[in-house]
């Protein structure tokens, strides 16, 4: 199972959608993980009543402990400083493939969700350790702790990391020229391994994303032809039926995705079988990430792609998306083969058979700046 693909059913992003809305009527929503159908679930959820100790306390009350599944459990607090209190509950005798699976899906309910509504998460292995009042202290502790840590100095050394973002990024190498600023990309040692295997044919698509830190791009997912059989197909641009097939899952993480592209050549008398190497950009145009991290995916994108050909020793065509619906077989064809794209391919022609521009040069005095001319 590829644990990146793990993302919200519909019916839980729509509650989470109703919960982030400032007149949100949920006192908590309890989410679990359904490993079959790679998804989150929402369980069970609770309207607001008293305070949050009591509608906690209905929670408390019916948890079943010999359920050893791991649950994710969303808090909407009565405080000013706290908005959501996140609690990653992993119970002893899980095992550790779902141990595992909650562990790497956190981060994406978290960002789903929205990461600044969620002040505060606790991650905790005992039952008991979910009474009210165990709760109550470690939020307790943790602002304390917070209060002393946080000096003004260090928020504002904090202020100053998030506006200068590209000075901080720790594994760049920046170079100016031209005027253009330029980023060697670095993978860690999982993503060169996964590389490996992904050009030996052990996988049909595999995802790259930024480390938490900044630091490198890590390795995050996999497709195989057994789990996604579409990427097994030879796809024939004869085949107009066909042009609107999109090639990724719908719910797949932004990232780099690298995939092959199994098809005919278009262009060839005899249409020989032919497969390449395409890669993705996936940074979603509705601003669901941080400024940062799309800023990170950009900047990398060049140093990326150039990584790309050193380790698969092949050309990559790549293009950025910002949504997975433009991945389909027509727009893959036009990559690889520009000449199919007619509209494209007349303009470039335009382009080449007009007349190269000329300037006049002012000869006196006064003329103000040069005009363009034919």
């Amino acid at each position: 199972m590829d644990l990146g693909l793990i993302k919200p059913n519909n019916e839980l992003d729509g509650h989470l959608k109703q919960a982030r809305e400032s007149g949100n009527k949920y006192r908590w929503l309890l989410i679990m993980i359904d490993r079959q159908k790679c998804q989150m679930t929402l369980e069970n959820k609770f309207i607001k009543q008293k305070d949050w100790k009591n509608d906690y306390q209905r929670f408390y009350n019916q948890i079943n402990r010999d359920d050893n599944r791991p649950f994710f459990l969303l808090i909407h607090l009565d405080a000013d400083d706290i908005n959501w209190l996140l609690i990653h509950m992993s119970p002893p005798k899980s095992d550790v493939k779902q141990k595992m699976v909650a562990a790497s899906t956190k981060a994406t309910l978290k960002n789903s969700f929205g990461s600044p509504l969620i002040t505060m998460d606790l991650f905790i292995e005992d039952f008991d350790d979910l009474s009210v009042e165990k709760i109550y202290d470690q939020i307790q502790t943790r602002q304390h702790d917070k209060r002393q840590v946080q000096t003004l100095q260090e928020l504002e050394h904090q202020k100053q990391q998030e506006l200068e973002v590209m000075h901080k990024i720790e594994h760049c190498n920046l170079g100016r020229s031209g005027g253009a600023l330029h980023f060697n990309c670095l993978l860690d040692q999982t993503a060169e391994m996964e590389l490996k295997n992904f050009q030996q044919g052990h996988h049909c698509c595999i995802r790259f994303i930024m480390s938490n830190d900044f630091s490198k791009v890590v390795y995050d997912g996999k497709l195989t032809l057994d789990y996604y059989p579409l990427l097994s197909k030879r796809w024939d641009y004869k085949r107009s039926d066909e042009h609107g097939q999109m090639l990724l899952p719908e719910h797949f993480q932004p990232g780099y995705i690298i995939f092959r592209f199994r098809h005919f050549n278009p262009l060839d008398d005899y249409g020989e079988s032919e497969e390449r190497f395409v890669m993705i950009s996936y940074v979603p145009s509705d601003n669901t990430l941080p400024a940062k991290l799309r800023f990170s995916y950009s900047v990398n994108l060049n140093s990326m792609v150039e990584k790309m050909n050193d380790k698969l020793d092949n050309h990559v065509k790549y293009f950025e998306a910002g949504s997975l619906d433009e991945v389909t077989v027509l727009r893959i064809f036009y990559l690889l083969y520009p000449s199919l794209d007619t509209d494209m391919h007349e303009q470039k022609q335009q382009n080449e058979m007009a007349p190269p521009l000329k300037f006049d040069k002012p000869s006196s005095r006064g003329r103000g700046p040069r005009r363009i001319i034919r």
